[in-house]
């Protein structure tokens, strides 16, 4: 099931509770700059500069190398990182390319996952917050 509302029969008591499957499950598989998203050899890249300047972890994939998940998710999903664990998604963006680390230092998230749109004028950035803590 995507996602389940109770509150539209069943006579539940919850007015507004919903149940978010895991949309997307993925994995650290290596860490660098552009050369290593560019590697295409699986799984996130946790591009140390760009975390370093914002302060948080942030794992970029191509959309053609398994990143294509990431276009799909909505507010409130589930996103397992094998290595970190289970996180929820508390905000998105499109940016155009160039802006993203200035982006990141607003846009709230504990980690972000980011993709580039087909039409690679332009990159989808999605915040994560710990699910414990959302």
């Amino acid at each position: 099931f995507s996602k389940f509302d109770p509150s539209r029969g069943g006579g539940s008591n919850f007015s507004a509770w919903f149940i978010h499957p895991i949309e997307f499950t993925t994995y650290i598989g290596n860490s660098g700059d552009q050369s290593a998203i560019d590697a295409c050899i699986g799984g996130l890249t946790y591009h140390s500069e760009i975390s370093q300047y914002i302060g948080k972890p942030y794992f970029p994939i191509h959309e053609f190398c398994g990143g294509e998940p990431i276009m799909r998710l909505s507010y409130g999903d589930s996103v397992i990182i094998q290595q970190l664990g289970e996180f929820k998604v508390i905000s998105m963006l499109d940016v155009d390319h160039g802006d993203t680390a200035r982006v990141l230092r607003e846009l709230p998230g504990e980690v972000y996952l980011q993709t580039c749109h087909q039409n690679d004028i332009q990159m989808r950035v999605i915040g994560l917050a710990k699910a414990a803590s959302v």
